[in-house]
């Protein structure tokens, strides 16, 4: 009798140590797995703070729900200043209603809106932005307002300005040269010279003078 019950205590330990085993093997997994999620939400949080684009959320009032680093740095107004205002307000987005009942429209139709805006800094700076909103959802799926991400185009669009002016300077000398080459009425000439030029610098009305003495 006595080893008999020697034996059933031994079974028993021996299946608590396994069930024991058991457990802390899926403690383990459980908490490396909430280490790699922790790191993921790390990761991500940091890629947020520190993308150059300005990622913020709103809901559907477009009232603001977070606010990153780039976008303090785009337009001058830090994250506890941001959160609970208007986006409109913050951005100075030039858009005018019946253009904000469209990206809305279009947003809840397809999910993603996308477009340029003309925004103005905290200091009153004009900023050229291409923007896009996309519907936010939470873990059970529900829409609770959107994600806006901007994106600085001033500098782009400046150099574009510039590159177009020299383009189109460069065809009007090229033209104007064709054209006194290829007539010998001074007349003739002259309009085409005036034509030309005013590629290059529009005018409302301009004249040519010939001083004589």
């Amino acid at each position: 009798i006595l080893q008999q019950s020697f034996a059933d205590l031994e079974q028993r330990v021996a299946e608590r140590t396994a069930e024991l085993l058991h457990a802390n093997t899926l403690l383990r997994e459980q908490m490396a797995d909430r280490e790699m999620a922790e790191a993921q939400l790390r990761y991500h949080a940091s890629l947020l703070e520190n993308v150059s684009d300005a990622i913020i959320s709103v809901d559907y009032q477009f009232t603001v729900r977070s606010w990153n680093k780039a976008a303090e740095r785009m337009y001058g107004w830090s994250e506890a200043e941001a959160i609970g205002r208007s986006a409109f307000e913050l951005t100075g987005a030039d858009v005018p209603t019946d253009k904000v009942d469209e990206i809305m429209s279009q947003v809840l139709a397809d999910g993603y809106w996308h477009g340029e805006t003309l925004d103005t800094r905290r200091d009153g700076t004009r900023l050229n932005v291409m923007s896009s909103a996309s519907l936010l959802k939470d873990a059970t799926g529900y829409i609770s307002g959107m994600v806006l991400v901007n994106r600085d185009n001033t500098e782009r669009k400046r150099v574009e300005a510039a590159a177009n002016e020299q383009r189109a300077l460069a065809e009007a000398l090229r033209d104007t040269a064709a054209a006194i080459n290829s007539t010998l009425n001074l007349s003739e000439i002259l309009d085409s010279i005036l034509i030309y030029v005013e590629r290059v610098l529009p005018y409302d009305a301009a004249s040519i003078m010939l001083l004589e003495g």
